[in-house]
């Protein structure tokens, strides 16, 4: 594989309020639907990627993202479940302010255990680390655009790249060669 895209789900309804979703199924927005269609025309008109295929979550926000990216790319679309966002299990629906208030916790993303019925980091790494395998086994040598989630994004960066950048904004994108 030469390179995958990872690009954010665009602005979901619950990012509005800034609720954790984790992996509830979650619509976008009007902006996050336009976010995504901008990211994708900047990816059309980059001569240099060559992408062949979008590989997505199976999130509807994911999904959602990667049927607007298909619109404009005509890609064919490939569904990973390895690629879904972090369950933040009794936290999800709750706001940031809430988490924060009621179990004391200032970043979610920084609890690495099951607190509060949490998908454990290790649990969330492991599933990446195979599903990126995967696609080295069935997309040797391609450009895949993947649409994911920002935990996910996060924790491939610091593993991968040894390269700490936080959770990126909705319908942006970080190139990465594995």
């Amino acid at each position: 594989m030469r390179k995958i895209i990872l690009m954010r789900h665009g602005e979901s309804v619950w990012n509005l309020f800034n609720r954790i979703q984790g992996t509830k199924q979650v619509s976008l927005t009007d902006k996050g639907k336009k976010q995504i269609e901008k990211a994708c025309f900047e990816l059309l008109a980059n001569k240099n990627l060559q992408i062949t295929k979008i590989i997505t979550s199976p999130l509807h926000r994911a999904k959602e993202s990667a049927s607007i990216c298909q619109r404009i790319l005509n890609l064919p679309i490939v569904e990973l479940d390895y690629f879904r966002e972090r369950s933040f299990g009794e936290l999800e629906g709750k706001t940031l302010q809430e988490i924060r208030l009621q179990y004391k916790i200032s970043d979610i993303e920084e609890l690495e255990d099951d607190r509060f019925g949490i998908e454990p980091v290790q649990s969330l790494l492991d599933r990446i680390h195979t599903g990126l395998k995967e696609l080295k086994v069935t997309h040797p040598n391609e450009t895949l655009l993947l649409i994911t989630h920002g935990s996910v994004i996060k924790w491939i960066f610091e593993k991968y790249q040894a390269e700490k950048i936080g959770i990126i904004p909705n319908g942006e994108y970080r190139c990465i060669k594995i």
